[in-house]
């Protein structure tokens, strides 16, 4: 995570998640919430991209996503990971928040 300012906060989905997307999305987002995994949401110059559900730690998921994003970040301006791991009644048991600004690439379309 060298090279993003990350700390451990909660935060709330409705503000995060579902503000940043559109009415599918939100349908899409609710039944994977619903799910007893953990969860990472990635938002790419304020626009929700991916969701992704790994049964692993908060920090393998943010890693394993940065490495697996990097022809991607390269091409974007500012990222901001958000993920949250949930108990098996979906009970939020922690988050975890990174943010950083990259290479910028105007002709990059989402």
């Amino acid at each position: 995570m060298k090279g993003y300012s990350g700390q451990y906060d909660s935060f709330t989905i409705n503000v995060l998640i579902f503000k940043k997307t559109n009415i599918r999305s939100n349908l899409i987002l609710k039944q994977e919430l619903d799910k007893p995994s953990n969860a990472i949401f990635i938002y790419i110059s304020n626009f929700y991209l991916f969701l992704f559900i790994f049964e692993k730690t908060l920090f393998e998921i943010a890693g394993a996503i940065l490495q697996k994003s990097m022809h991607l970040l390269k091409r974007l301006t500012y990222i901001h990971i958000e993920s949250r791991a949930l108990t098996k009644n979906s009970q939020p048991s922690g988050s975890f928040s990174t943010s950083g600004y990259l290479i910028k690439d105007p002709d990059l379309t989402l």
